[in-house]
């Protein structure tokens, strides 16, 4: 057997650019451990965090002796669904057809176990009470010696099975099926719910967890079954795992990893295309969770089980007992991307490997670190607005797409030739895209199990990669504000953050708080926009009846830069649904919904600055195929004359609006999936900045603390444009 090894990859890989890892603040913490496999996993048990076991399709089984993953020779292809065991010698899975395979210490064998219908789920009390669950109602018994068929009173499908002892046992399954076996006989109980369920776990026989399709979360006190908050409010989520150490440590599986403190529910690792379907621990700070990509997640507090916790470990995700760092920059050497050179922030622009204190990509004499435009040469180091962008990076009037299927970013003129094309392999699956406010566009997406927002400047180079509780999870709404900041919405708890571009938290805001804002049964907070004249337009709910909400948009708060409340518009009488929103160059915003509370983008609408309805558009107009089943998603930014442009998710083509829009097919670029588009407002005209006293009043209001200094350069440089 090739041995792999054991390499964990951190949750921001390392890469430069990182302002914020989960290291800065969680002691223990979710990594990705590499396993060497790509073949879905399903389940996961272990007899101590240096004995795990790991099962999946096509034969899978993997085993981790706290130093690497292994593959285990199983005997059979066909898939396995659960694992569990006694001791490290007495292990079973099972799968497919019937199978039951049992681990005695050094080799797997297959066992009779007298059926061939699917097994999905197995747990026992000892090596000579073990249950299996499966297809149809089975239910089999391992008594020591052999397996033997027990009677469920019921045909439909079990997935999970869990136990306090022998005689106080639970299996769940297909419609909301609970059953309880009480040591001679297995009887049904009502759960409350028709929606499947897929895994079962307990503390004690007063304390079973219970989840399952639609977010289906059940929770039995010893006598009855009641609903208990989910921890991720999207219905069509459906959990696969429960595990815990106490009533008030649990952790459930779905596409992201949750866990519960007995109050809260935190996001760890998410993902876009896999889910969790296992997850097992010796205790809080060691917990492994099997993935459908084929890896493993692990939480804990050393994170590369060195002896070093995190805490104190200068390289937490790859073992290093000796910590090693020559370059006395708080980095280990064997996770230092420049060893002979300081760099305590792993700076890696291009994510090549090569910290940026040790490259000079563009080889215009400046080393990444210090370039103002690291991806284009520029001698001079340009920067006339002063923004910390050089001007070779930092061009106006163009826009950019994202290629989810290519990973890549596009960037292309108002003539719609391509400039530049960036490949963006760092995330495992980027999703959105939104216009930075400054300069450039913000990306959002996966990187190894955690959602993280980047920097894109207009040459297409990624710039700053940082994440943090509220970017890291699929539920939020985000924009760049024109000083350069980044503003983000928690959709689930009605508040608002403002981040520097280092990611450091400059404000928060409890939006369906807010004492200067109106009262309203919130259920799902809407989209943020970054404004041209500095403030933020946030919508403090989105209103959508598949969310719950009354099928309209009620209203639009206007905040500061500093998120304070400075206007308000109820837009209620509209009866308008309004889903994504962007910033425009000659002031105001606009908007992507509908008219009638549905899940389709068909009207764009435009927002005066004091967010009252300016005008409503019907796209169908122009874009017939809006009114297709398949036609589900719009995207929104602004160009830099005041106009917008829109696209069409999973497509090829935008439309750029004025009258009429102009329909762009982007394919001869090489475009074949567009998962969002940025604009180019930022770089739009100030108003007032067209003849010289105007450059002299703009310089006026600087002096009186009434405008920045980049204000005024911004000025001159549109004068200038304009002469």
């Amino acid at each position: 057997m090739r041995k792999h090894n054991r390499q964990i990859l951190v949750c921001l890989f390392l890469f430069s650019a990182v302002m914020f890892s989960c290291h800065d603040l969680f002691a223990a913490e979710w990594v990705v451990m590499e396993t060497g496999n790509t073949i879905p996993l399903r389940d996961i048990w272990g007899s101590s965090p240096e004995d795990v076991f790991a099962v999946g399709d096509s034969g899978t089984i993997l085993h981790y002796d706290g130093t690497v993953w292994e593959p285990d020779i199983s005997g059979t292809t066909l898939g396995l669904k659960g694992v569990w065991g006694s001791s490290s010698s007495d292990v079973f899975a099972v799968g497919s057809s019937g199978t039951i395979l049992h681990y005695n210490g050094s080799s797997w064998s297959a066992m009779s176990s007298g059926t061939t219908t699917n097994l999905y789920g197995i747990w026992g009390s000892s090596s000579s009470d073990v249950f299996a669950v499966g297809s149809s109602g089975t239910i089999l018994h391992y008594n020591g010696s052999s397996w033997s068929a027990m009677s469920s009173g019921t045909t439909t499908n079990l997935y999970g099975i869990w136990g306090s002892s022998s005689s106080d046992v639970f299996a769940v399954g297909s419609s909301g099926t609970i059953l309880h076996y009480n040591g001679s006989s297995w009887s049904a109980m009502g759960s409350g719910t028709t929606y499947s369920l897929q895994a079962v776990w307990g503390s004690s026989t007063n304390d079973v967890i219970a989840v399952g399709d639609h977010i289906t979360f059940r929770r039995y006190n010893g006598s009855v079954w009641s609903s208990m908050k989910p921890p991720v409010p999207m219905d069509w989520w459906t959990y696969w795992a429960v595990w815990g150490t106490s009533p008030n440590n649990l952790y459930v599986g779905s596409w992201a990893l949750s866990q519960y403190d007995g109050s809260t529910w935190h996001t760890g690792l998410v993902w876009e295309y896999y889910y969790i379907e296992g997850i097992w621990g010796s205790s809080a700070q060691d917990v492994f969770a099997a993935v459908t990509n084929g890896k493993v997640a692990y939480y804990g507090d050393d994170s590369d089980r060195d002896g070093i916790i995190n805490d104190q470990d200068n390289c937490p995700y790859i073992v290093n007992p000796d910590q090693a760092d020559d370059d006395n920059d708080g980095v280990g050497n064997v996770c230092d991307n420049c060893l002979n050179v300081a760099n305590h922030d792993q700076g890696d622009f291009n994510f090549n490997g090569t910290g940026d204190a040790c490259e000079d990509s563009d080889a215009d004499g400046f080393n990444d670190n210090i370039d103002n435009c690291p991806s284009l040469p520029n001698l001079l180091q340009e920067d006339i607005d002063g923004d910390g962008y050089g001007d070779a990076c930092d061009e106006g009037d163009n826009y950019a797409v994202l290629d989810t299927q290519q990973n890549k970013v596009f960037v292309f003129d108002m003539n719609n030739n391509l400039l530049h094309s960036t490949d963006l392999s760092v995330f495992d699956s980027p999703t959105m895209m939104r216009d930075d406010g400054k300069s450039g566009w913000l990306v959002k997406g996966i990187v190894n199990g955690f959602w993280k927002i980047c920097h894109i400047d207009t040459s297409g180079a990624v710039r700053l990669l940082f994440t943090n509780a509220n970017v890291n999870t699929g539920g939020s709404s985000y924009s760049g504000v024109h000083n350069g900041n980044i503003v983000v919405n928690n959709i689930d708890t009605g508040n608002t953050f403002l981040y520097d571009k280092s990611g450091i938290l400059i404000s928060s805001k409890d939006v369906w708080n807010d004492p200067e804002g109106w009262s309203f049964d919130y259920t799902k907070m809407g989209s943020v926009a970054g404004l041209i004249d500095g403030n933020i337009a946030v919508f403090p709910e989105l209103g959508a009846s598949a969310g719950g909400g009354v099928g309209y948009t009620p209203y639009v708060y206007i905040y500061d830069s500093n998120l304070n409340l400075i206007k308000k518009s109820d837009i209620s009488s509209e009866h308008i649904l309004v889903y994504s929103v962007v910033g425009l160059s000659n002031g105001g915003f606009a908007g992507l919904g509908n008219t009638d509370g549905g899940d389709r983008d068909t009207h764009l609408f435009h927002f005066n600055s004091d967010g009252s309805l300016a005008s409503r558009y019907d796209m169908r107009q122009d874009i017939p195929s809006i009114t297709s089943s398949t036609f589900m998603g719009v995207g929104i930014t602004a160009t830099e004359d005041g106009g917008v442009i829109v696209t069409q998710y999973n497509g090829s083509k935008v439309w750029i609006y004025h009258s009429p829009p102009n329909e762009v097919d982007l394919t001869g670029a090489g475009v074949t999936n567009i998962g969002g588009v940025g604009g180019s407002y930022f770089q739009a005209t100030i108003p007032g900045c067209t003849v010289w006293p105007e450059v002299i009043s703009k310089y006026n209001a600087y002096v009186n603390g009434q405008a920045a200094w980049s204000e005024v350069i911004e000025c001159y440089q549109q004068y200038v444009s304009n002469q």
